[in-house]
C-alpha cells in the first residue's frame, strides 16, 4: 500500500484535511462515503470463499482454516487496511484480548468505508473509549468471509461455526 495515506470521506469536501466533513462523535455511525488513496476510491476484493482467500493472521488459529494463502505481517492496522484495498481478503486475530483500540480502530473505519466487515470475535463492540479494554478484531471483504474467519478463533470461534458474524 504505497503512496499517500488512506483517507476516508469525499475528496476535497469540507474543510477537514483529507476531505470529508469535520470529525463527529467517535461512536456515531453515519452513511458510508468511501475510502480513498491518492484520490482514488478503494474497495475490498469482494472475496467470500475461504478456499480462495488470502488471509492476514495474528497469533495461532485453531488449525489450518482452509484459506488459499496466509500472511503474518505483524501490524493489525496495516492488515485491516490491506483488507480494505483488496491486498488481503481477510484478517484473523487469533489471540485473546491483546489488542487495544489504537491497534485497529482507524483501520476499522477505513475497511468499513471500503465495503468490508470488521467485528470482534467475542461479539463485543470494537468502538470503545476504555483505555484498558482489549478486543479481537476479525475483518473480511464481506460478511460471509468475516463470519468464516471468526469461526476459526481458537476460543470464541465456536459461537460462529455457522458463519454468522455481528457487524
Amino acid at each position: 500500500m504505497g503512496g499517500q495515506p488512506v483517507r476516508t470521506g469525499r475528496p476535497g469536501a469540507g474543510g477537514f484535511p483529507g476531505g470529508g466533513p469535520a470529525p463527529r462523535d467517535p461512536l456515531e455511525r453515519g452513511p458510508r462515503e468511501g475510502a480513498f488513496r491518492d484520490g482514488e476510491a478503494i474497495r475490498t476484493s469482494g472475496c467470500e470463499k475461504l478456499s480462495e482467500a488470502i488471509v492476514g493472521i495474528n497469533g495461532v488459529p485453531a488449525g489450518h482454516g482452509g484459506w488459499a494463502q496466509y500472511r503474518a505481517l505483524g501490524a493489525t492496522a496495516l492488515d485491516v487496511c490491506a483488507v480494505a484495498d483488496g491486498t488481503l481478503d481477510g484478517y484473523l486475530d487469533a489471540t485473546t484480548d491483546e489488542l487495544g483500540v489504537w491497534d485497529y480502530l482507524g483501520a476499522t473505519l477505513v475497511c468499513r468505508e471500503a465495503g468490508g466487515v470488521v467485528a470482534d470475535a467475542a461479539g463485543r463492540p470494537l468502538e470503545v473509549l476504555d483505555h484498558a479494554a482489549r478486543r479481537i478484531p476479525v475483518a473480511g471483504a464481506g460478511a460471509v468471509l468475516a463470519g468464516r474467519l471468526t469461526s476459526l478463533h481458537p476460543v470464541h470461534g465456536s459461537r460462529y461455526r455457522d458463519g454468522d458474524v455481528a457487524t
